[in-house]
């Protein structure tokens, strides 16, 4: 019988420029997992929404709101059952832009 690992890692990736809310989710592959879940909540973890069956793979597209923090959970799951691990927050608004390129801080 195999047993999950229940520690490993996943980071949040927003790209360039991003639709209101899409974010790809990568973690770390676990040897004795079979596949992995992926799911969000919006009320601080009370509640999880969008329990997805992601496969066997490393990384997840994964649409959140606006201006809300969305907690992000992937489970990695055997014939054990899953195991959950919540790591990582993000939060978006759609009217913050990135920060314009300095100027004058060269050296002369």
């Amino acid at each position: 019988m195999k047993s999950v690992i229940a520690v490993f890692i996943f980071t949040l990736i927003l790209p360039a420029i991003v639709s209101a809310a899409d974010i790809t989710i990568k973690w770390d592959f676990q040897s004795d997992a079979d596949g992995y879940r992926v799911r969000h909540s919006i009320d601080n973890g009370l509640t999880w929404e969008g329990d997805t069956d992601v496969g066997n793979v490393d990384n997840a597209l994964r649409v959140v709101p606006d201006s809300v923090l969305v907690l992000i959970q992937v489970g990695a799951y055997n014939t054990q059952g899953t195991t959950w691990r919540t790591d990582a927050g993000v939060f978006y608004n759609s009217e913050w832009s990135r920060p314009k390129q300095p100027t004058g801080t060269g050296v002369q």
